[in-house]
């Protein structure tokens, strides 16, 4: 089974800023089934000086269990960080997600969501990388921490705080962008994807188009694996019989019936 994402979520925190100490709920979404969805959640701190990156959580309103898989931030003023989080989905069901940041002062939140169905259940995060250090403006690369597989989706993940006008960033070659959002004086995130590659590189080719002036920039990489044919689920019903005849004469025919929509074999 291919490995398959699905958008979900591109939203950002309104109120104030700052929200404060408040968390941020965002609107309703409904996951595929049988997906593995992955989020970001990005801040920008009120003026905390800080890296509050680990202090990052994400609930939602089904109760689920989340699983961090990565986390980066910095200062010296504002305190920007981001968190990404991921948890199996089975059956997809409308839900909303819950970002805070604990006793910590935000000035603005941003999170995106996606999905993936076909993912490798038993090991779904490859390769990663972080960097705190950003570029403010032209390209920005970073290096996976190993191969990624060519079945997989690699994920990058660009955040700054946006002091002024209208943000956007170019992707690097190879790369598309999946999404991208954040006003003037609000955090700004930028996502892309890339499949079908071995590159350990995660690039962008401009990371301030417009020339706004973005304050302490972020960045990470993600890999998401896709199930191996040995370990893809059976969709449909398998029979087998041996008659009685076989078993005495030592035969070893065997014959398999399958009811269903997809059976993929080792």
């Amino acid at each position: 089974m291919a490995l398959v994402k699905t958008n979900r979520l591109n939203t950002y925190s309104t109120t104030g800023p700052p929200i404060g100490t408040g968390a941020f709920t965002t609107g309703s979404f409904t996951p595929s089934n049988n997906s593995l969805l992955v989020v970001c959640v990005a801040l920008t701190g009120s003026n905390l000086a800080a890296d509050v990156s680990a202090a990052i959580t994400l609930t939602d309103s089904l109760s689920s269990t989340w699983t961090r898989r990565l986390y980066v931030g910095r200062g010296p003023t504002y305190g920007q960080a981001l968190a990404i989080f991921t948890t199996p989905i089975t059956t997809g069901q409308s839900m909303t997600l819950t970002a805070d940041c604990g006793a910590n002062a935000i000035w603005s939140y941003a999170v995106q969501a996606f999905d993936f169905t076909g993912y490798d259940t038993g090991s779904a995060i490859g390769a990663t990388i972080t960097d705190n250090a950003a570029a403010a403006d032209g390209a920005e690369s970073l290096t996976l921490s190993g191969a990624p597989a060519s079945s997989s989706f690699v994920l990058g993940f660009y955040s700054a705080y946006n002091g002024s006008g209208t943000p956007s960033s170019t992707p690097g070659s190879g790369w598309t962008e999946m999404y991208e959002v954040g006003a003037a004086t609000y955090t700004y995130l930028h996502s892309e994807e890339r499949t079908g590659s071995t590159s350990t590189a995660v690039s962008w080719t401009d990371v301030d188009v417009n020339s706004v002036s973005f304050s302490e920039p972020i960045a990470a990489g993600i890999e998401i694996k896709a199930a191996s044919s040995a370990s893809a689920a059976v969709t449909g019903t398998a029979t087998a019989s041996i008659t009685e005849a076989d078993i005495v004469a030592g035969g070893k025919t065997i014959i398999v019936t399958l009811t269903g929509d997809t059976f993929i074999g080792a």
